[in-house]
């Protein structure tokens, strides 16, 4: 069977999955190609392995998440040899792959090329560092060794963030260096990121309500739900770990995570239910997606609610 032009990138870091994804969609469109997403099944039957009168050079997007892991593998492994010789197509995951699953499996083995952007570990503060130089200089923007410091010591493993953060100093240093000075002033530590994870967790929603309130006069309201997101991702990976009993040792072993930490967070999860951690966390999902589609007109106002909603 002849290789097919197929990609397949994934990984938990949303931020430099869209990055790796920008770039190696410029690599692969020229002025001759044509760019489509697919993401219902209907399309995907026609459109990879239905034939066309009309041989169009194609680069086809396709989200994981927008089918069922079973049907694609089945649809894939049955049509692959009718893919068009002028299709190239991209398969893209957000989020951390069951690799157990046999579409998992299967797209490695066909992929020309596979891409996995793990997440940073909060402990490796060198590579979140290392990362931020590069990201830096792709964006031409100055800024000294104590300053960059301070700032992967305020966001952490939050690559948006720092992104963020980084354009804006950038703004108002007016493209000189930025200094450990202008970090101060400008940038706020995530300290309180972990305080509403604790009222969430307790269910206190008009306190959490209240704190972002204040907290949004100064952040993006979507930096907030990204912190929230990667712990509450996690929280749901413990979860269902410890349901199975497994000693605190053995997840931190599984979770390749600093065994403290991983003994505090089983600890602070120990009485909450699996369905609640899922409540909270499809919510946060859900809440993203409608300030990035602008399904609110206000987008302050629109968190607040859905955190509220999880009263019912």
């Amino acid at each position: 069977m002849a290789q097919k032009a197929i990609y397949f990138i994934f990984g938990e870091d949303r931020f430099r999955l869209n990055c790796e994804l920008t770039k190696l969609k410029t690599r692969l469109l020229h002025e001759n190609k044509v760019f489509c997403k697919i993401s219902a099944k209907d399309d995907l039957q026609s459109g990879l392995f239905g034939l066309s009168l009309f041989a169009e050079n194609k680069l086809v997007l396709i989200d994981i998440q927008d089918f069922t892991a079973d049907i694609l593998h089945k649809l894939l492994e049955e049509n692959l040899e009718q893919v068009s010789d002028n299709l190239e197509i991209i398969f893209y995951q957000a989020g951390k792959p069951d690799k157990r699953l046999k579409l998992y499996k299967f797209l490695e083995k066909i992929s020309l090329e596979t891409i996995e952007v793990a997440e940073f570990s909060p402990w490796k503060t060198q590579d979140i560092i290392k990362w931020a130089v590069e990201q830096a200089k792709e964006l031409n923007i100055k800024i000294n060794n104590l300053a960059l410091q301070k700032l992967v010591e305020f966001y952490g493993s939050d690559t948006a963030s720092i992104n963020s953060e980084l354009q804006k100093l950038d703004c108002y240093t007016e493209g000189k260096e930025i200094k450990l000075a202008d970090i101060e002033l400008l940038c706020q530590a995530q300290d309180n990121l972990f305080d509403l994870v604790d009222l969430l967790l307790l269910g206190r929603f008009k306190e959490f309500s209240q704190i972002t309130q204040k907290l949004f006069l100064y952040q993006n309201p979507l930096q907030v739900l990204a912190g929230l997101q990667t712990i509450f991702r996690n929280y749901l990976s413990l979860k269902s770990l410890q349901i199975e009993n497994l000693p605190s040792a053995e997840i931190a072993r599984l979770t390749a995570k600093n065994p403290w930490k991983i003994g505090q967070d089983l600890q602070k999860i120990k009485n909450i239910s699996f369905d609640f951690l899922l409540k909270i966390n499809q919510m946060l999902n859900q809440t993203e997606e409608d300030l990035k589609t602008g399904a609110s007109f206000d987008p302050n106002l629109h968190f607040r609610f859905k955190i509220l909603s999880l009263q019912s």
